[in-house]
């Protein structure tokens, strides 16, 4: 078992020198939640999200990385659609009821889907950067942490559990390297 406290006031010191770094390219912010347990015990794996998604409240989100789609779905007919920022998001329609939406770059945007009975069905779409390569290389090299990584414009978000507090400082080091390309 590991003293918390103690792991705890470390973890933050490397993580606020962490953040205070700055390189030419991008800014890399990394945030963990370390746990006392293991990573079988206080770990959750990760799971891809379905790649066609119901909407059926007039309001909805969508958090999608770069350079992969999802299928968005109605109950009724969608006779028009509408992205507000093309260059993030391009949309396709692939039947009455179901548009495809491909990430294209990072940022924010929204997808209006009107129904035929005119109304309209708003989906807040997030867009992460592409990081699977880090993330994967993070599940290889430390198997039994469970850590999420998501890419915004100008910095790294890591988030999840590690099974061993020392090993924090590798994967800052990791992220970092990452961050530099």
């Amino acid at each position: 078992m590991y003293d918390y406290p103690q792991d705890a006031t470390g973890f933050a010191s490397a993580c606020s020198r962490f953040a205070g770094r700055r390189h030419a390219r991008v800014t890399a912010l990394a945030i963990f939640c370390v746990a006392t347990l293991t990573a079988l015990a206080g770990a959750q794996e990760y799971q891809s999200p379905s790649v066609v998604r119901h909407i059926s409240d007039l309001s909805d989100k969508l958090e999608i990385t770069t350079n992969t789609s999802r299928i968005l779905t109605l109950d009724k007919n969608i006779p028009r659609v509408q992205v507000n920022n093309p260059e993030l998001l391009a949309v396709t329609p692939l039947s009455a009821t179901q548009v495809q939406v491909s990430a294209k770059k990072a940022g924010v945007t929204q997808v209006n889907l009107w129904d035929e009975d005119g109304n309209i069905h708003t989906v807040d779409v997030l867009i992460y950067g592409d990081a699977r390569e880090l993330e994967v290389a993070l599940q290889t090299q430390f198997p039994h942490s469970s850590i999420k990584v998501y890419r915004y414009s100008e910095a790294l978000v890591l988030k999840g559990f590690v099974d061993q507090p020392e090993y924090v400082s590798q994967i800052m080091r990791l992220a970092e390297d990452y961050a530099r390309r």
